[in-house]
């Protein structure tokens, strides 16, 4: 996957196929994970393509890729209310990246975190899922 980020941004290496990255300057993390679908048998493209949108409302990125998301999701993290915040974006050529936002609940309507998560929606919009 191919994404413009702030420079600033620091990268981790999290495991196989998952990368992490995160404005030194906050407590939220944005991470990676990249994944290859296959359809059951039996399985058109089309029924493939709606099982992995997932009731979400989605866009066609400038790469021909569906940007499904975000879905968020509370979580307690040792005593610390966290969201997560998922997108999916989809290639339909059985390739999907899985991309979470994890910042502290508290923070997440804060107008700094609101101008972070346009950013990454943006920055999606134009990625290149190879």
């Amino acid at each position: 996957m191919i994404i413009n980020l702030p420079a600033h941004w620091q990268y981790e290496f999290e495991g196989e196929n998952q990368e992490a990255c995160f404005d030194p300057k906050s407590k939220s993390t944005l991470r990676f994970n990249i994944i290859e679908v296959i359809p059951p048998p039996g399985i058109t493209e089309e029924e493939n393509l709606k099982f992995l949108i997932a009731d979400l409302s989605y866009a066609t990125t400038v790469h021909g890729n569906l940007l499904a998301g975000p879905a968020y999701k509370e979580s307690d993290d040792n005593g610390t209310m966290i969201t997560l915040i998922t997108w999916r974006l989809i290639k339909p050529e059985r390739t999907m990246a899985v991309i979470t936002y994890t910042v502290l609940s508290a923070e997440k309507d804060s107008s700094s975190e609101n101008e972070t998560l346009k950013l990454i929606r943006t920055s999606l919009l134009n990625a290149r899922l190879t």
